[in-house]
């Protein structure tokens, strides 16, 4: 089987249309960081698009460190009704990188709590943490920044990890403690 595998877009999506088709490929991959980027407009564009293509069969969409950004904005906008959770909002507040508000916050600022809900709704149905390619006697695990246990593979947790919340920026730094 022929598969593609697309890493780092941050927000190109100019460049993302000139992509191959994608029914080309057996298997396409994105291994996250869809947002975060140069191209005004991009990080919506490309986030919509992801939702748009969705869970279908022949795409996998990995998260990425840039999107955990996102999903806590969203946090962030759902908390922010009637100015609840004062402590939590500020705790999720400080937990993102302030580049993120020079890009992609700007984009998705004006949703209102219900919008907010929608897009981390659909994320979390799309977004995966890895994903293992059985290739006969092969098998890959792909994932945006590499995995903290191996037990997160074990059929017995792969339902949390996948669904679960996830902390990508303490896998990064795992990932890069252990390579």
């Amino acid at each position: 089987m022929r598969f593609a595998v697309i890493s780092d877009i941050h927000s190109n999506f100019t460049l993302f249309k000139l992509l191959p088709n994608f029914k080309d490929y057996g298997l396409t991959i994105f291994h996250g960081d869809y947002i975060d980027g140069p191209e005004e407009g991009g990080s919506r564009a490309m986030i919509d698009e992801v939702i748009r293509r969705g869970a279908r069969s022949g795409i996998v969409w990995l998260e990425g460190n840039h999107e955990l950004r996102l999903r806590k904005q969203l946090g962030l906008i759902m908390l922010n009704v009637g100015g609840r959770n004062r402590e939590v909002r500020e705790l999720l507040y400080e937990s993102i990188p302030s580049d993120y508000f020079k890009t992609t916050y700007k984009e998705f600022m004006d949703l209102t709590p219900e919008q907010a809900k929608t897009y981390l709704d659909r994320l979390n149905r799309i977004l995966k943490l890895f994903v293992i390619l059985d290739c006969g006697k092969l098998k890959y695990v792909c994932t945006h920044s590499g995995l903290k246990y191996i037990e997160q593979i074990s059929p017995k947790f792969i339902g949390n990890v996948i669904y679960g919340n996830r902390d990508m920026n303490k896998v990064d730094k795992e990932f890069a403690a252990h390579t």
